[in-house]
């Protein structure tokens, strides 16, 4: 596949795109929400091969490595999203939110004990930051499901407090709560 003039011709011939804005943003954006409907229209390779050829034309935008990420992780071509997320943390280095792809690649290959590794310390650096814990919700979520899968309690359940008491009232962690202290036997 490739990208000509804002259009995207797929290697069977299939023209996409349209006229989408030149401003990278927009056109990355754009190509995001195509790949996104070929995802969602059962299409899963060709917003593969879109997002590869989006990836031709800026490879260096950490918001294609973040899309090719999904659309890898929806094919279970875990090796990509993989390469893909390390891509992510290598474009942004020291921003502890890039680490969160690869979070998400390590769960789906229920390698809990690396999101564990993986997300601590961007948790750690976040939590220095001034008002920094109070945007680190999902990561502190998919730290205390990893817990949960390793069957420690006690960290998961104080890990969702933690989140609790930087991020307020949310109904996906008061679930998430409520399941550890029933998986702890409380």
């Amino acid at each position: 596949s490739w990208i000509n003039d804002g259009r995207v011709i797929l290697s069977g011939g299939t023209v996409i795109g349209g006229s989408i804005s030149n401003s990278t943003a927009k056109t990355i954006t754009g190509y995001g929400t195509i790949a996104a409907a070929l995802v969602n229209s059962g299409k899963a390779d060709a917003a593969c091969d879109l997002l590869r050829a989006v990836e031709q034309k800026w490879p260096d935008d950490a918001r294609v490595q973040f899309l090719i990420v999904d659309v890898e992780r929806t094919r279970r071509d875990f090796d990509a999203a993989e390469r893909a997320a390390r891509r992510v943390m290598a474009l942004q280095p020291g921003q502890p939110f890039g680490v969160q792809p690869l979070a998400q690649v390590l769960a789906d290959r229920r390698q809990f004990r690396e999101v564990v590794t993986t997300l601590e310390p961007a948790l750690a650096t976040i939590d220095t930051q001034p008002d920094g814990s109070r945007s680190a919700l999902s990561l502190r979520l998919a730290l205390g499901e990893a817990y949960l899968a390793l069957r420690e309690f006690d960290k998961a359940i104080a890990t969702y407090d933690r989140a609790s008491r930087d991020g307020g009232a949310d109904p996906a962690l008061d679930a998430a709560r409520i399941q550890a202290y029933v998986d702890a036997g409380r």
